[in-house]
């Protein structure tokens, strides 16, 4: 069965919606905190599930995308393979947390290779090693970008929302592991730490929606450009189901 139907690739705002949708559940729940805005951004809380279910539906469209394109050229597609591998990556890492500095994958390798939890550079402590980890995350994902670079910005309208979902998803790092120290901002703002843990997690999910906005352009795009087979489309006329298989012969008599 399409994920991308007729009938469904008529909703071009759907991206729009998802972006909507993810910055009213943060609203939502920065008021439902009330002096801790940060509350049920935490793991395993709603805005975290919320981020898992973008995840896995990135994933789902990726492989989508990986079966339509190997059929029209299998070099380019490639690359939504690794970014169905990522995206299942990413999934992981968001329920598990791979990349916390005090989390459990973290703290045995950390244990056993006798690893600080900073990074320090001079004596200072730069950033945190779960930080340091997650821009990590950034090396693969540009190369891989650059080697399949014309199917990477081969939809101009999805390209668009995968730049936003990285510039956001980049603010949010900044902010998770810049030299903010959870609090203080340019221009001399300053948040209190539980409105500052809110809204750095506000930018992630609402990168993470852009990243899967520009999943769903491109699906719609393979789909609607994937030629229908004429039984199928004969079928959907008469709205008729194909036969499967071949026609029954009858059996002969002994």
């Amino acid at each position: 069965m399409r994920i991308a139907d007729a009938r469904t690739c008529r909703v071009l705002a759907l991206p729009w919606m998802i972006l909507a949708g993810d910055a009213v559940a943060c609203g939502i729940m920065m008021l439902i905190g009330g002096t801790r805005p940060d509350l049920l951004f935490g793991e395993f809380e709603p805005i975290t599930l919320m981020n898992a279910i973008q995840l896995a539906v990135c994933a789902r469209l990726s492989l989508q995308i990986f079966r339509v394109r190997s059929q029209q050229d299998p070099r380019a597609a490639t690359f939504w393979r690794w970014t169905f591998a990522g995206s299942v990556f990413l999934l992981l890492d968001e329920l598990i947390s791979f990349h916390e500095t005090n989390g459990p994958l973290m703290g045995v390798l950390r244990g056993s290779l006798g690893i600080s939890s900073h990074v320090t550079i001079g004596g200072t402590d730069v950033l945190s090693v779960g930080d340091a980890v997650q821009l990590l995350y950034a090396i693969p994902v540009l190369a891989i970008c650059w080697i399949y670079r014309r199917e990477f910005v081969r939809d101009r309208r999805a390209l668009g929302f995968f730049g936003t979902g990285a510039a956001l998803l980049a603010i949010s790092l900044f902010m998770d592991a810049g030299p903010t120290n959870g609090r203080a901002l340019p221009g001399g703002l300053d948040l209190g730490k539980h409105w500052f843990k809110a809204i750095e997690e506000s930018f992630k999910l609402l990168g993470f929606g852009a990243i899967l906005g520009g999943f769903w352009e491109v699906c719609r795009r393979v789909e609607a450009t994937t030629p229908v087979r004429p039984d199928r489309a004969a079928s959907r006329r008469s709205g008729v189901r194909p036969q499967r298989f071949g026609p029954v012969r009858p059996r002969s008599s002994v």
